[in-house]
């Protein structure tokens, strides 16, 4: 092998190294469906049944009947932290099977560090605690939890998408309103209706996390309409997370779930198709050395 061949092919081998380090491969989900012996299940009317992309992978969240004073608030997390320093995303189906004229009140995807057992999320539209499991929104501590969901109830001030930062929701739980909003406005954009309270609509969701500030919310029923919105959050997960000094976990983890809630209206909400993956993110000088490695490995080979 010639001087120049052997430089080409170091360049070469050092680039793929580098992909892989950053990584720029492709990685398998950290959590995929939902399990008995993995997944924990919080508050009456939830459940994990048979069925979806693997055995026992679908989690009802709210079953659609009444349980104590009429209210269900329900939870369920993977037992493994995770790592949410990183960018992330968590795909999923979200169907209704059945409920009242109209349904209420939601699901929620929620990262917290608190514990794997925490009670399930608030139900009713007007609760400034949306998105928080009831044991911390009720507490004294509601640090320490990021959570995106949607509330379905098309009642007083409308269904829409929230975003929960330590307790600070956003938007006002007076005025959710995505749903309802133009084509495009502020980070939204829509096309037709994705409605998340018709009975069996499956809605296919993307939540993604650049690793920085912006988080996702993508979602479409699998015909032609869309809807999206990207939040700009205050701080990085990470940082939001840590707000909680009292969690036993590691910085930067957090346990991975769903929270789901009813008032005195009911529906039966159902997640499927779960899969929770993270990616690492290059840093700009990591990157500039790997474009100059493969800027390198071109212009010896056009020399060559």
């Amino acid at each position: 092998m010639s001087r120049k061949m052997r430089a080409s092919f170091g360049l070469a081998l050092g680039g793929l190294m580098g992909m892989s380090m950053l990584g720029i491969a492709k990685a398998s989900p950290e959590i995929t469906g939902f399990d008995s012996t993995t997944d924990t299940v919080n508050g009456g009317g939830a459940s994990i049944v048979t069925g979806g992309n693997t055995t026992n992978s679908i989690l009802q969240l709210t079953n659609g009947t009444a349980t104590g004073n009429g209210n269900e608030g329900t939870s369920s997390y993977n037992t493994t932290a995770q790592s949410v320093g990183l960018a992330f995303t968590a795909n999923f189906t979200y169907t209704v099977l059945a409920g009242t004229s109209p349904v209420a009140d939601g699901f929620s995807f929620i990262l917290q560090n608190q514990s794997a057992t925490v009670g399930g999320q608030n139900g009713g539209s007007g609760n400034s605690g949306r998105g928080l499991p009831v044991t911390i929104a009720n507490g004294t501590n509601s640090n320490g939890v990021v959570a995106v969901g949607v509330e379905n109830f098309s009642g007083s001030g409308g269904a829409g998408l929230y975003l929960n930062e330590n307790g600070t929701v956003n938007p006002s739980p007076t005025n959710p309103g995505y749903f309802t909003q133009a084509s495009t406005n502020g980070g939204t954009t829509k096309t037709g209706n994705v409605d998340f309270s018709t009975f069996n609509n499956p809605i296919n969701v993307t939540i993604t996390y650049d690793g920085a500030n912006s988080l996702s919310f993508s979602a479409t029923d699998g015909a032609s309409d869309v809807f999206s919105h990207t939040y700009m959050l205050t701080d990085t997960v990470a940082n939001e997370l840590a707000a909680n000094t009292s969690t036993a976990l590691a910085n930067g983890t957090a346990f991975v779930g769903f929270g789901g809630g009813s008032g005195g209206l009911q529906e039966t909400q159902q997640i499927s198709d779960f899969t929770f993956s993270t990616s690492a993110v290059p840093e700009p000088a990591s990157l500039g050395l790997l474009t100059l490695g493969c800027i390198g490995l071109l212009a010896r080979r056009r020399r060559a």
